[in-house]
């Protein structure tokens, strides 16, 4: 027999279920209409902090006043439906966001970008870390020219075997999705570049000579050498 939680105090039920994942929040709030008609954003609030604690590029949506995703100079992320919704379907838009591999023209050039040497490929990375930028569909690096770049819509070419190992690109930064299927990367006439996400949700550009990450300025810095030891 199913319990009757409306003959439980709103407070009392709230509390328990702010120790809830969630996956069991997300049940508990389909066991009756009672239960899913109960104020759970703050819940939901919590879930997202923790939930994005690693996560730099979604940290700014947990601030109090609502922004929009371009007042902080970095994209947050790529649905407007963030705006102007509930905790709950915030932490649903994100889920969904984080996990995917095809990046807009628009975000390259609003991120904030550190290059380096891709592991393996002989360099001394502790000092060849160097902060780049994206713009007006160039690239931008210190010791080139501008660099043009087309975002390529279609599958891309067989990633070299070299990039189907485990490799770092910063401090405790490991390619954490398989590379886009439907987008790659063309810098000049540059080997071709392999789009992924790292396990902390940025933006990961790679070859088997050179890596772009997205790095938010201040978790990043460039006096640690910004390469794994």
């Amino acid at each position: 027999m199913m319990a009757d939680f409306s003959s439980l105090a709103d407070e009392l039920l709230l509390h328990a279920a702010s120790f809830l994942a969630p996956v069991d929040l997300l049940q508990l709030e389909c066991l009756s209409s009672y239960t899913n008609h109960l104020d759970t954003d703050i819940i939901w609030r919590k879930a997202c902090q923790r939930r994005w604690q690693k996560w730099p590029m979604y940290q700014s949506l947990l601030t109090s006043e609502e922004r929009s995703s371009r007042s902080s100079g970095r994209n947050q992320c790529n649905d407007p439906r963030i705006v102007g919704v509930g905790w709950k379907e915030k932490y649903r838009i994100v889920e969904c966001d984080v996990i995917r591999t095809e990046i807009t023209m628009e975000e390259l050039e609003d991120l904030n970008w550190y290059f380096n040497y891709t592991t393996g490929a002989h360099r001394i990375l502790d000092v060849t870390l160097l902060k780049c930028s994206f713009k007006d569909s160039f690239l931008f690096l210190e010791g080139y020219p501008p660099l043009p770049v087309y975002i390529k819509e279609q599958e891309p070419p067989q990633p070299p075997l070299a990039l189907n190992q485990p490799f770092s690109i910063c401090t405790d930064e490991f390619a954490a999705r398989p590379f886009s299927k439907r987008q790659w990367l063309q810098i000049a006439e540059f080997e071709p570049h392999f789009i992924s996400r790292t396990h902390n949700a940025e933006w990961l550009i790679i070859n088997e000579n050179v890596t772009f990450v997205s790095c938010s300025d201040d978790s990043h810095d460039k006096t640690n050498n910004g390469t794994t030891k």
